[in-house]
């Protein structure tokens, strides 16, 4: 017989102690950099997109997005396995292939169709050993890639030169 719990309220004390808290800091937006626009929208379309047998997964996404001129889009789930990975690991400048078979343990990231994509891959070996980073062309699907993506149609995702981070970051533009 399962027990059954009881919750009590906490006392007033406690809610008057947790109220006077200090409230979280929230991204500013910067003159030099108004990097993010908080925008709601109810325009979200969802793709779903399979890659074939010997298909390079990024080619195939950034061909997608042109086809059908998705300029803001992030990636839902992906499912599938490749034969060759083509990573680049954090601060690291070039890419390392990998040959064997592996298994997508994760894809994300946000998608644009311009040069304007930013994906990270996770994948798996034989011995269940994960590693991951960047997604760079040359990844090859072995049976297949199942992608779900969301697409933000009154938005679009451009990359811009951050003088903080000194790399190219997101900013997202209403349409």
């Amino acid at each position: 017989m399962a027990k059954k719990i009881q919750t009590k309220a906490p006392p007033k004390k406690a809610v008057k102690a947790i109220s006077k808290k200090k409230k979280p800091v929230s991204t500013k937006v910067k003159k030099s950099f108004p990097g993010t626009l908080q925008a709601s929208t109810s325009n979200i379309k969802t793709h779903i997109l399979r890659c074939w047998p010997g298909e390079d997964l990024y080619e195939a996404l950034n061909t997608y997005m042109r086809a059908h001129s998705i300029k803001a889009a992030w990636i839902v789930s992906c499912v599938g396995s490749l034969t060759h990975a083509n990573i680049r690991f954090a601060e690291v400048p070039e890419a390392k292939l990998l040959k064997g078979h592996f298994e997508i343990i994760s894809l994300v990231g946000c998608l644009s169709g311009h040069k304007g994509s930013h994906v990270h891959i996770c994948i798996s070996d034989g011995k269940g050993t994960c590693i991951g980073g960047h997604l760079k062309e040359g990844n090859k699907v072995h049976t297949t890639a199942e992608i779900v993506i969301q697409e933000a149609s009154d938005l679009e995702f451009v990359r811009v030169k951050d003088g903080a981070t000194r790399y190219p970051e997101l900013r997202i533009v209403k349409k």
